[in-house]
Formats: C-alpha cells, sequence, structure tokens
C-alpha cells in the first residue's frame, strides 16, 4: 500500500496541450486546448484503483484565472476528478517558486509527503522533492505508468 493520500497533476504538458504554440498568447484560441489522451489514461487509473486508497485530486498550474476557467467550463468531465485547483494567480507565485506550492498545501492542509506531483518541468519537480514531496517528472507514457506501479499508486493501467 502507498503512503501516498494526495496526487497533484500539472495541467499543461500532462494533461492538457495546445494544438498550436501560437493559443498560448491568444485568448480567442483557447479552442485550441485538447486534452492528451495519455494524461486522461493516467488520471482515470489513479482515481479508479486509488478508491480504496482514497486518494484526494488536486491541480497545480500556472495558467491564469482565465485559462482555468476555460478549462472548469470547457472539460468538465476531467475536472470532475478534482478535489481542488490552485493557480499562479490565485497563489500569486508561479512554479517552481516555492510559494505556489505551499499556497496549495496550506489551502488544502495537505502534508507533503503524503503528495505527488506530477509535472512535465523537471524545476518543478526539482521544488517538490525539495519540499517533501514524491514527484514523477511527465517525459512520457511509460515512465509515468511505470513510476506509478513502482510507487504502488495502482498495479496496472486500467
Amino acid at each position: 500500500m502507498s503512503l501516498l493520500k494526495n496526487i497533484i497533476f500539472d495541467l499543461h504538458g500532462v494533461l492538457f496541450e495546445y494544438s498550436s504554440l501560437s493559443a498560448v498568447y491568444f485568448d480567442e484560441n483557447y479552442k485550441r486546448v485538447q486534452p492528451i489522451d495519455y494524461g486522461l489514461d493516467i488520471l482515470k487509473s489513479c482515481y479508479l484503483n486509488g478508491i480504496e486508497y482514497d486518494y484526494k485530486f488536486y491541480v497545480c498550474t500556472n495558467w491564469d484565472d482565465s485559462m482555468l476557467g476555460y478549462i472548469k467550463d470547457n472539460f468538465q468531465d476531467i475536472m470532475q476528478f478534482f478535489h481542488g485547483t490552485v493557480n499562479s494567480s490565485e497563489a500569486k507565485s508561479k512554479k517552481p517558486d516555492h510559494k505556489i506550492f505551499f499556497y496549495l498545501i496550506d489551502k488544502y492542509n495537505l502534508d507533503p509527503k503524503e503528495c505527488l506531483l506530477i509535472d512535465d518541468q523537471e524545476k518543478n519537480i526539482d521544488t517538490a522533492k525539495e519540499l517533501g514531496m514524491t514527484a514523477i517528472h511527465a517525459k512520457d507514457f511509460n515512465y509515468i505508468n511505470n513510476e506509478l506501479q513502482r510507487l504502488n499508486v495502482f498495479s496496472k493501467l486500467l
């Protein structure tokens, strides 16, 4: 059994991607945001396998309020899995700064030792580890899957 109780997902690069890099800069291009299939498979497997362990799921993202609002409004089927979200606007800090992680920890009363971060940026992984979290660098599907199995988050991908 895993000692983890909380799984924290980054959005961009883990669960969502832009179909065009220009979408990062233009509000009207939010429609170009698309779910990443393997990220969704990981989220759903963590959720379904984690029911017996009562995992809680959180988002920690550098996306601003308008982008996070768009995601919440247009991808409710994905966002329903999460118990809470923190973004850079709310925390007044961006990853990899420690402050955004402290904000998340304080807001939801989390113990860093019980948290797993899945993020696509190695500098964010390093910060999470400095704070006592377990972290997985989301560099590819097989790596994430293998690490989650190694950590006993789930025995196999569903």
